[in-house]
């Protein structure tokens, strides 16, 4: 019997050695505790993941959240391990650590957070699973991302670096999951050129020259785009291939942009806000914008003219022009559309003389295309949009009815009409157009949508 458990103490000693520590969350944060990680566990090649079910919690940190100086400088001692199960590691506050030798061959990380270290190169970069986490903040020892995955799909962060090349994701293609942009110091932003989707891009609060060959490749994100709080200078020439955003595209507080010639290709936004750029004196892209449900245009104090809309834009849920004060030039059809549709929350004030409020707009909005009338109450149509014929509300005798496009041209008239009689227009392409009808009284005119 004594035999016997000396054996087992043996194996069992042997079995402690050979182990991993038991799934956790691993503190590392002095190098003492890492130098003893080889010593304690010298067979451990593999470490579970803790938390199956909180995949984006780090289970693996090095250094200390609370302690902005910690003495960690070498991750040598940690190179045995080659797998840890989909796991994140976040380094941070380690500013005596310059470099990742040392984890450079594990595999299965699901995300990598480097935060306020000295790293100076990515010579030692681990390849983070493809649709990982890859984040960098507050590196500013760091000028290259050379070294970085060759291909990834997943979430990029970079804040606060210094002057970083960021061109090594140009070999990033396809799509990607998040891109953030911030607070950084970058006088090149000329990288992720090649990416074609993503599911939302946040670029705030950066300085530098803006690099119009960024996103060139872009055609889609899924939520939303917001370029907002940057003092980056020139202007925003590029996403001319993006055609898809949803949700939201924000142009906010970028004090030196002066011109958005980009995003030609866009069709569709809920929301569309260009605000508080100071410089900014000229909108010309959105060429193909054809629909925005919230249309918002504020605080751009040097900015005087519109033309850089469709004029086959409708804006259905609410436009806001206020406090552009040298913006005198409203007269637009699609906000002269708008201004028509009583179900649009409208704001239009504190701008120029000429787009200074609802009724200057309203007032310059009289002329259709070269033909000026005078605007009747009265006139209904149903159903509004109309796909094969449209019926005619209206208490006052008439005979002949016209329809226009948005740019004025006549595109089908019918005489000879009993009040009331439906008009066809099955025979029109799909848009907005506008029914007008000759009367005694005078002329009027409403707005519908063929479909």
């Amino acid at each position: 019997m004594k035999h016997l458990l000396l054996v087992l103490l043996f194996v069992n000693s042997l079995s402690l050695i050979a182990q991993c520590p038991p799934p956790s969350i691993f503190n590392f944060t002095t190098q003492a505790q890492i130098d003893s990680f080889p010593i304690l566990f010298p067979n451990c090649t593999e470490l579970d993941h803790p938390l199956p079910n909180m995949l984006y919690v780090p289970t693996i940190n090095i250094g200390s959240t609370q302690n902005p100086n910690s003495d960690i400088s070498d991750l040598t001692p940690l190179s045995q391990i080659t797998a840890i199960d989909n796991q994140i590691i976040d380094i941070r506050n380690c500013p005596n650590l310059t470099s990742l030798n040392g984890i450079e061959s594990i595999t299965d990380i699901r995300g990598l957070y480097c935060r306020s270290t000295g790293i100076t190169n990515l010579d030692y970069y681990p390849e983070i699973n493809n649709d990982g986490i890859i984040s960098f903040r507050n590196n500013n020892a760091l000028l290259s991302l050379n070294g970085i995955n060759e291909t990834f799909n997943g979430s990029f962060t970079i804040v606060s670096t210094g002057d970083l090349d960021i061109s090594a994701t140009n070999n990033w293609t396809g799509d990607m999951d998040e891109i953030i942009i911030r607070e950084n110091t970058i006088n090149n932003y000329d990288g992720l050129n090649n990416i074609v989707g993503v599911d939302k891009i946040f670029m705030d609060g950066n300085t530098g020259v803006y690099s119009n060959s960024m996103f060139q490749s872009l055609v889609s994100v899924q939520s939303k785009l917001e370029i907002e709080d940057n003092g980056f200078n020139g202007s925003i020439s590029n996403f001319n291939n993006l055609v898809h955003v949803p949700q939201k595209l924000s142009i906010k507080d970028n004090d030196n942009i002066i011109s958005i010639d980009g995003f030609n290709a866009v069709t569709k936004l809920e929301i569309l806000d260009i605000s508080i750029n100071k410089k900014l004196t000229e909108i010309t892209g959105f060429n193909e914008l054809d629909s925005v449900g919230n249309f918002r245009l504020r605080h751009n104090k040097l900015l005087t003219d519109l033309p850089g809309f469709n004029d086959d834009l409708v804006i259905y849920d609410k436009l806001v022009i206020s406090s552009n004060i040298e913006l005198s030039y409203c007269r637009y059809y699609p906000i002269c559309n708008a201004l028509d549709d009583n179900t649009i929350t409208k704001q239009i004030s504190n701008n120029n003389t000429g787009c200074n409020s609802e009724q200057e707009v309203a007032n310059s909005c009289l002329t259709v295309g070269e033909t000026e009338y005078q605007k009747l109450e009265g006139l209904r149509v149903q159903p509004n949009p109309v796909s094969t014929y449209l019926n005619i509300d209206l208490e006052v005798d008439y005979n002949q009815v016209s329809v226009f496009d948005i740019h004025g041209r006549l595109i089908k008239s019918v005489s000879n009409m009993v009040s009331g009689e439906p008009v066809s227009v099955e025979d029109i392409s799909n848009g907005v157009y506008f029914l007008r009808i000759n009367t005694l009284n005078g002329i009027y005119q409403t707005k519908f949508v063929k479909i």
